[in-house]
């Protein structure tokens, strides 16, 4: 009974790797785009738009992988000739999501609602699902989790600063647990990029 229970637990764990690595993922989504090399999955990225990238993620403008166009203008043949077994986009991309549909299985990474922190999670927890690394990805959740409660600490016992509005730094205060300015992406690995 062991052997057997060992036997398929090795194989799920096979089969696991072998649909993560087996997907090719194309991406509009920068956000996403960070996770996914956070989690060790920059093999798997073969489309990004590199004009929009940001310089910690430079490694993504090497000829191995193909610019998919920008994040308004998707280049639909190059995306094509990608061969992307995953689509990832945002309501930037919206208005082509039929012709995106076409190349490849889409999953919209839009965080959407009002508790941001509850959508970026849901997202990452989505995509580490479709490429079975749910146990990297809730690793990576729970210490970006850490570091926000960290930072909340941090300002709610730091000095009002001359001239502020006590009475603003409340508002602010109540609204920041699962509030955001939309202010740019959340960064799995870096919580000071993150607007909750």
């Amino acid at each position: 009974m062991k052997l057997a229970i060992t036997t398929t637990a090795i194989l799920l764990a096979t089969a696991s790797a072998t649909v993560s690595a087996d997907q090719r993922i194309a991406t509009f989504d920068l956000g996403s785009l960070d996770t996914l090399d956070a989690l060790g999955l920059n093999a798997q990225v073969v489309g990004v738009p590199k004009a929009s990238l940001p310089d910690y993620l430079e490694q993504y403008a090497a000829e191995n992988v193909t610019d998919i166009g920008g994040l308004r203008s998707p280049d639909m043949d190059t995306l094509g000739e990608s061969e992307p077994s995953l689509i990832l986009y945002t309501g930037r991309q919206g208005e082509w999501e039929g012709e995106l549909g076409e190349i490849a299985p889409l999953l919209n990474t839009s965080l959407q609602g009002d508790d941001y922190q509850a959508a970026f999670d849901a997202n990452v927890r989505e995509l580490a699902s479709r490429l079975a690394v749910e146990s990297k990805a809730e690793e990576a959740l729970g210490t970006l989790h850490a570091e926000i409660e960290t930072q909340r600490e941090a300002l709610s016992n730091a000095p009002p600063h001359a001239g502020s509005n006590p009475q603003r730094r409340q508002s602010d205060a109540e609204s920041a647990p699962g509030r955001s300015r939309r202010t740019g992406y959340c960064s799995i690995r870096d919580a000071r990029k993150c607007h909750f």
